[in-house]
């Protein structure tokens, strides 16, 4: 199990009350931290505060059940709908400050939290995808890209060469936006014959200002020169 969170938003009586309760407890005080470890171990449940300063324990969440590796719990610092949705449609439970330890011990045991092969189908998506005409220039840590395909969740990008390395999380910059957004990759594909690597990835803005900023630039390519896919 990997606990994640500062001692602000998981204290250390949430390590101790799982390991009393009999199960093996790894923690992570950062984002990169929990990252470096979701991707080189295997936890069969992750809990994860929401927020972990400048990222989102909903992005870890995300990580956790592409990969397949077991249930997520989110805690929030106070109850907030919106967050609570995000979380259910990645195939996380939530929770909410203050957490009552016994009800997380019986959500770990129980299999409350929805485990990742009962997530979502990653064909069911919330919003509305516009596939893209003209291809919008784009980067993602500095390689070459292209945007074919937007929403305000998501994007699916084309890079040049079937062989090209995307990392689990990038940096996407593109032609009309005006912040860098983070995205999380959620699958990719890779074409010899085309010689080009296509992936999907979920945006999630985490500042109210750089999300309005995307959703205006989605929209902008939208009207630009793109059409409903279904």
């Amino acid at each position: 199990m990997l606990i994640v969170g500062e001692e602000s938003e998981l204290p250390a009586a949430v390590n101790e009350c799982l390991s009393r309760a009999g199960f093996h407890v790894t923690s992570a005080c950062s984002f990169a931290a929990a990252k470096r470890l979701l991707e080189t171990h295997r936890s069969d449940v992750l809990i994860t505060a929401v927020r972990l300063a400048a990222f989102n324990g909903l992005q870890l969440a995300l990580l956790h059940s592409a990969g397949g590796r077991g249930a997520s719990i989110v805690v929030d610092c106070a109850y907030d709908a919106q967050t609570e949705a995000e979380a259910r449609r990645l195939g996380a439970a939530y929770m909410h400050q203050p957490v009552a330890l016994d009800r997380l011990v019986e959500a770990v045991r129980s299999g409350r939290a929805v485990r990742a092969d009962a997530a979502p189908s990653i064909a069911t998506r919330r919003w509305q995808r516009t596939r893209l005409s003209l291809p919008v220039p784009a980067a993602i840590d500095g390689l070459r890209a292209e945007l074919v395909e937007v929403a305000y969740g998501g994007v699916q990008v084309a890079l040049p060469g079937s062989n090209a390395q995307i990392p689990p999380q990038f940096t996407l910059r593109a032609r009309g936006l005006p912040a860098p957004v983070l995205a999380t990759r959620v699958w990719e594909r890779r074409s010899s014959q085309m010689a080009i690597t296509f992936c999907g990835a979920s945006v999630q803005p985490i500042d109210p200002g750089v999300e309005a900023l995307w959703r205006q630039s989605v929209d902008a390519w939208a009207v630009g020169g793109g059409q409903p896919s279904l």
